[in-house]
């Protein structure tokens, strides 16, 4: 398992590459770049650009207002799971989560049919799996799960983990709000959960011998 620092891993067509870079590689690497924006801007410009090719959100509202969540707020879901950003703040571009991992928590082994997650560690290490890699994300790493490819993570240590995790585009405040209001002689059936899931575009995968499912180690 390799372990994540400074930068943590960039995701290149849709497949997790892990790096370790130290700070002054970090550094060099942004003053690579900034040089390169420079450089970029300092060249003549066309008199005209042609028009950028659509992004897939212009479907998305635009009229909102910036949304802020301090320290301690947002809506509480039960079992470490706070929505600190919810898609409606957004118009429905993107929704955050802070999630607090118990030792040995964590989330199976899925899949997004239409969301991205880009998740911050924000204390402790992560064990993490995506695609075929498997890594352990410590504190201050940034790492982003693309859409359609499976991945899992859960907290190996003793101690309580806390990440960040953003949806893009929104909705996964919706699924959640829907797995929550299950009534609760259908909240354990697992059969009923995954037919919400497939509503929001989300499947678990390979369970395991006993009903468990399956975790990065």
């Amino acid at each position: 398992m390799n372990r994540l620092e400074g930068l943590g891993f960039l995701c290149l067509t849709g497949c997790p590459v892990a790096i370790a870079v130290s700070q002054p590689a970090a550094g060099a690497i942004l003053g690579i770049l900034a040089g390169g924006l420079f450089a970029a801007s300092v060249r003549p410009r066309p008199t005209a650009c042609p028009a950028p090719p659509p992004r897939g959100d212009e479907g998305l509202q635009r009229n909102f207002e910036p949304g802020v969540s301090v320290g301690g707020t947002g809506r509480d879901w039960g079992d470490g799971l706070v929505c600190r950003i919810p898609s409606s703040a957004t118009g429905g571009a993107s929704c955050t989560f802070e999630q607090t991992l118990a030792p040995g928590a964590g989330v199976p082994l899925h899949v997004h049919a239409h969301d991205d997650e880009l998740h911050v560690v924000l204390e402790g290490t992560v064990a993490m799996r995506c695609g075929d890699r498997d890594f352990a994300a410590a504190s201050g790493t940034v790492a982003f799960l693309p859409r359609r490819v499976p991945h899992a993570f859960r907290n190996p240590g003793d101690a309580p983990a806390r990440l960040l995790t953003v949806f893009t585009p929104g909705g996964f405040d919706d699924l959640v709000a829907e797995l929550r209001g299950m009534p609760p002689a259908d909240a354990g059936d697992e059969t009923k959960r995954d037919v919400i899931r497939a509503r929001h575009g989300i499947r678990i995968i390979h369970p395991m011998a006993g009903g468990r499912r399956n975790l990065p180690p």
